[in-house]
C-alpha cells in the first residue's frame, strides 16, 4: 500500500484460477466505491508472465479507462444503442473495467502458478542430485567394501600358505 489507506480487500484463492463470477463481485464492488466517490483513478501493481517461468511486476491502469490503447487494439463498428443510450455506455465501461480487472487477476494467478511449478522443478533437480551424489558415495563404499573383503581374504590365505 505504500502508506495508502486500503479501501478494498477481498480474498481470492490462491491454489486455483479465480472465477468470473468473484471477479465479478469484485469489480462491481469496485465500481461502487469509485461511483461514491473513494477514489477517480485505479492502478492494479501485479505479476505477468514473460517467458518460460519468469514473470514481472506491471502497472495497469484499470480507472479510468485509457481510450487510446482501445482505439488501437480494436476495430471500430457501428453501434445503434436504441433508447437508453447512457445505459449502454454504462454496460460497456462496466464490462471493459470488468474485462480488465479479471486479465489482471488472471495473470497474477499464472505468475503464482509458473513460479510453484519452476520451485517444484529446483525443488526435484535437487533431490535427483542429491540422490546422484548418494549413489555415488554408495558405490564407492562398497568399492571399499569388497576390496577390503578381498584383501582380508587374500592376507588370510598368504598366512595360512605361510604357516
Amino acid at each position: 500500500a505504500a502508506g495508502e489507506t486500503l479501501l478494498y480487500s477481498s480474498p481470492l484463492p490462491s491454489l486455483s484460477i479465480p472465477t468470473y463470477p468473484e471477479i465479478e463481485r469484485i469489480a462491481l464492488d469496485l465500481l461502487d466505491l469509485a461511483e461514491g466517490g473513494a477514489f477517480t483513478r485505479l492502478l492494479v501493481v501485479h505479476h505477468a508472465p514473460t517467458q518460460r517461468f519468469q514473470y514481472e511486476s506491471c502497472v495497469q491502469t484499470l480507472l479510468p479507462p485509457d481510450l487510446k490503447t482501445v482505439r488501437r487494439q480494436s476495430r471500430r463498428s457501428l453501434v445503434k444503442p436504441g433508447n437508453d443510450g447512457p445505459a449502454l455506455l454504462t454496460h460497456v465501461l462496466t464490462e471493459y473495467f470488468l474485462l480488465g480487472l479479471y486479465r489482471v487477476i488472471l495473470d497474477s494467478a499464472l505468475s503464482e502458478q509458473l513460479a510453484r511449478v519452476f520451485t517444484m522443478r529446483l525443488a526435484t533437480d535437487n533431490a535427483r542430485n542429491l540422490l546422484d551424489q548418494l549413489n555415488q558415495e554408495y558405490n564407492l563404499a562398497s568399492r571399499y567394501a569388497i576390496t577390503n573383503a578381498l584383501l582380508e581374504t587374500l592376507t588370510g590365505y598368504e598366512v595360512t600358505i605361510d604357516r
